[in-house]
């Protein structure tokens, strides 16, 4: 962990256990087409599960907190979604030499 200027902390965790790889330290088509898949299955998992409960008519049931959980946890997955792509689409490019 580093400072900045400020003497604000700079944290560069480590997320790698989020993404699909392959092969040792290699991150390819496949484990980017296996890590999304992975990433929308989630996000649409608990898309189903809050329709599921607006459809028993049950949201009453859950705390407000609760819901916003559960939304937030799909509206962190996206940029997390675009990250991995751009990261990727980054890493294949060539240099302008």
């Amino acid at each position: 962990m580093s400072s900045d200027t400020k003497g604000t902390q700079i944290l560069n965790p480590d997320f790698s256990h989020r993404l699909s790889y392959h092969e040792e330290g290699k991150f390819g088509a496949n484990a980017l087409f296996d890590t999304v898949c992975s990433m929308t299955a989630r996000s649409q998992g608990v898309l189903m599960m809050l329709g599921e409960i607006v459809e028993a008519d049950r949201i009453d049931s859950f705390t407000k907190s609760t819901l916003h959980g559960i939304i937030n946890s799909v509206l962190s997955e996206l940029p997390d979604i675009d990250s991995v792509v751009k990261a990727f689409h980054e890493s294949n490019q060539k240099p302008n030499i």
